[in-house]
């Protein structure tokens, strides 16, 4: 049933709305798109984990009472059984449904560029690229609050993975995030100096004999693989490749084939509490 508007004459109101609520206004879901239910979970997630802001952009009806955008807040407050406070719109024309969400999504660079971070360098796509794929080991979908969070906790590490990776004039396929993430974690293991080298030795194809092997390994696959990077997966598969590149470097090992290793080789030290 289509919710009542209120008495009074605002139509923008800002309430706390409880799982109880939500049920109320989801039964009455009459004209909505398909529901997403990942995107419900990855909601509740945030809301459990502190990350839910009440926005502008919270939870409107139409002028007939019918919910035109915010069922996916609704199910995830039901998900998670907790309140949140959103700000709720009566009285809305029904054909804003066809443009609500119709525009430039931020991106996760976007967000970390408009926020309040004090930094010494000026962020780069770059930066945040590092800083995601960083992250990347774990498969959910991370929130913009988390990914800030995560880039003032790793800060140095992605300025030194840069500085390996990215400082240089671009090379197609030796210049990635990819790379620089996997540097930016090695870089609370092993000497920073070495694994300069590392990334010196792949932008270049020079090295000092066999002990530096293992980095042309990797930088051979990267030259001579049709889709070296991929997507999802093979990303991932990807990232453990350079980990055992990045190892074997450091420890001066030589290596004759390179194959990935089996797991994650360098944790990031909250990753290893």
């Amino acid at each position: 049933m289509p919710i009542r508007r209120p008495q009074d004459q605002s139509v923008y109101r800002k309430m706390t709305v409880t799982p109880e609520q939500a049920m109320e206004w989801i039964t009455g879901n009459t004209h909505n798109r398909q529901i997403r239910k990942t995107w419900v979970k990855e909601l509740a997630r945030r809301i459990r984990n502190g990350f839910w802001r009440p926005t502008h952009q919270g939870i409107a009806f139409d002028e007939h009472g019918v919910l035109i955008d915010g069922q996916h807040r609704l199910l995830a407050i039901l998900d998670c059984e907790i309140p949140v406070v959103c700000w709720v719109f009566f009285g809305a024309d029904i054909a804003d449904q066809m443009v609500i969400d119709d525009h430039g999504r931020r991106t996760p660079f976007d967000a970390l560029s408009l926020s309040d971070m004090d930094l010494p360098f000026e962020i780069t796509k770059e930066h945040v690229a590092t800083a995601r794929s960083m992250m990347k080991t774990s498969q959910i979908r991370v929130s913009h609050q988390e990914l800030r969070e995560f880039f003032y906790r790793h800060v140095k590490a992605i300025q030194f993975a840069y500085r390996a990776v990215f400082e240089r004039v671009r090379r197609q396929r030796l210049t990635n995030a990819t790379l620089a993430a996997a540097l930016a974690r090695a870089w609370y293991h092993e000497d920073e100096s070495r694994l300069m080298e590392f990334g010196e030795v792949i932008y270049s194809g020079t090295s000092q004999g066999n002990e530096d092997s293992a980095a042309i390994r990797l930088r051979d696959w990267l030259l001579t693989n049709d889709n070296p990077l991929g997507g999802g997966g093979a990303k991932y598969a990807f990232h453990r490749r350079c980990d055992r590149a990045i190892m074997a470097f450091c420890q001066c090992q030589p290596l004759q084939k390179l194959h990935p290793a089996p797991k994650t080789l360098y944790l990031l030290p909250e990753e290893q509490e």
